[in-house]
């Protein structure tokens, strides 16, 4: 059950979870109709939007016989360089292949927090002269980037944990006390 915890986690449950990525999705479809869009790639950055990506696929393309309708998937990671005090895009190459100029990209992230990923990710993109469109299940207030699509906006304090991070979690939770 979706719950907060004695700490203020959200802790979201995989039918809630199952029932929000369907929700993002349907207001995705809505947005690309409206705008005349069709996807040509999909893009998550991971970890936490992998789990989103097969929901995206087949719902945007639920035709297995289509071969145009195929996405390639990328991923992309975001991390905090040892070196470096900010965080930053690993080298462009995770985004193998590249996506091509002209090319329709949709990029999935479960939350944009600060928005730092999404933002340099738009500028790489940006760069290649791709035509990118973003959706997150969840934005907070201080965001510098603001998805095109996104489910609920929740406050900036609110940490959130989907089902799929759990068993990291819990294995964080496990060194603490060193069992």
């Amino acid at each position: 059950m979706t719950h907060y915890d004695s700490t203020g986690k959200w802790i979201i449950d995989w039918d809630d979870a199952g029932r929000m990525v369907n929700e993002l999705l349907s207001k995705v479809k809505d947005f690309l109709k409206f705008k005349n869009v069709k996807i040509d790639r999909l893009i998550a950055i991971e970890r936490g939007s992998l789990p989103l990506i097969p929901s995206f696929s087949s719902g945007l393309n639920p035709d297995p016989t289509d071969k145009k309708g195929k996405y390639d998937i990328n991923e992309i990671s975001y991390y905090k360089p040892a070196s470096k005090t900010g965080y930053g895009i690993k080298e462009a190459g995770t985004l193998w292949p590249l996506p091509t100029a002209g090319e329709k990209v949709l990029v999935v992230d479960e939350v944009s927090d600060k928005g730092n990923a999404l933002s340099e990710l738009s500028d790489i993109l940006k760069s290649l002269n791709v035509e990118a469109y973003y959706a997150t299940l969840h934005i907070k207030p201080r965001t510098q980037f603001v998805p095109d699509v996104y489910l609920k906006s929740v406050d900036n304090e609110t940490w959130i944990d989907y089902p799929w991070e759990m068993p990291k979690q819990a294995m964080e939770e496990k060194e603490k006390v060193g069992i």
